[in-house]
């Protein structure tokens, strides 16, 4: 089924939350969104998931970072990256980020 069919698909829900949660969707595809989520856990889960998620991010945002320590982050990142360059290895290599969080 496309968006502009009836019923939306979990996929399609995926692929239009960004635009739900801007309010930009047409009234129609919004409409039908609400519907497939209100008879659909796995989707509910999913948007409340991403609202939670947006919510976190912005507290984080709003919370001061000590001068120090963004100094220190930014030393270790920079320092990561140059690490992997020398190696050779690929820049989006997660290994690297997760021993910057666990080792502050």
């Amino acid at each position: 089924m496309s968006i502009h069919d009836g019923e939306l698909t979990c996929q399609e829900v995926v692929e239009l939350v960004t635009e739900y949660l801007e309010n930009v969707l047409l009234p129609e595809t919004r409409k039908r969104l609400e519907e497939h989520v209100d008879n659909c856990p796995g989707c509910a889960s999913y948007i409340e998931q991403i609202q939670l998620t947006i919510g976190m991010l912005r507290q984080l945002a709003d919370e001061p970072v000590f001068p120090t320590m963004k100094q220190e982050l930014l030393k270790r990142f920079r320092t990561g990256r140059r690490m992997r360059r020398h190696r050779g290895q690929i820049l989006h290599d997660a290994a690297p980020h997760h021993e910057l969080f666990y080792s502050i």
